[in-house]
């Protein structure tokens, strides 16, 4: 690892759908086609895709899958297992040591969490942890929190959770959005107050969707071409 000038951990829990888990294969994929000698581990919570994984382990990133974990189907607020069983604190405390080894191996020279502290925040069990520890160790990594444009919608008292969380832990705040199109603090209130974090990144485009766009659409071009 020493050959490594980049050491990269990219921590994501998808609770339902893909998009969460295929905007961070975007950042990593990207990352180690810019920065060849860097190392890139991803660490996921969410259910298991194949698809992805495969991706990025083509790329030589390393992908570290935790126990699942995801919404319940009718109780969204509700963490329940892939098989759709409760939660338990073996499972918390599980996923949590995963996470911390992980970190202690790789050393990584940055970290980014996905959403926290402007989502995921069921998560905190694990993901409070993994930032402490962040801070323990020497050299301590930067720290990122990797954001969509818009949240759902938070309460006063939430917004101002995530604020302190933000100044207290993070280095920087990755928008992935366009200022001039929907400013951050069209959907968090407090934005002034961590504007020196606050670095927009433009759009993520997952380049393998946008690939397989392409190849549809010239495909039908090709078939229309020769009825």
């Amino acid at each position: 690892m020493s050959d490594h000038k980049v050491v990269a951990l990219f921590y994501v829990q998808s609770c339902r759908g893909v998009g969460h888990l295929h905007r961070i294969a975007s950042l990593a994929t990207t990352l180690i086609s810019t920065h060849p000698t860097s190392r890139v581990i991803v660490v996921s919570g969410g259910p298991s895709h194949p698809d992805v994984e495969e991706r990025l382990v083509s790329h030589g990133i390393r992908f570290v899958q935790l126990e699942t974990l995801k919404a319940a189907n009718k109780e969204q607020w509700k963490l329940v297992t892939n098989e759709n069983t409760p939660i338990t604190t073996d499972i918390q405390i599980n996923r949590r040591d995963v996470l911390l080894n992980v970190l202690r191996m790789e050393v990584p020279t940055a970290v980014v969490i996905e959403m926290f502290p402007f989502g995921r925040r069921r998560f905190h069990f694990e993901i409070e942890p993994l930032l402490n520890a962040c801070y323990e160790q020497r050299p301590r990594p930067l720290i990122a929190c990797s954001v969509r444009d818009l949240l759902v919608k938070l309460k006063i008292n939430d917004q101002l959770w995530a604020l302190n969380k933000i100044n207290t832990y993070y280095d920087c705040v990755f928008v992935h959005s366009d200022s001039n199109i929907i400013p951050f603090s069209h959907s968090f209130k407090y934005s002034n107050e961590m504007k020196d974090k606050i670095v927009y990144t433009g759009y993520v485009v997952d380049s393998s969707r946008v690939n397989a766009i392409d190849n549809i659409t010239t495909n039908n071009k090709s078939n229309s071409n020769t009825r």
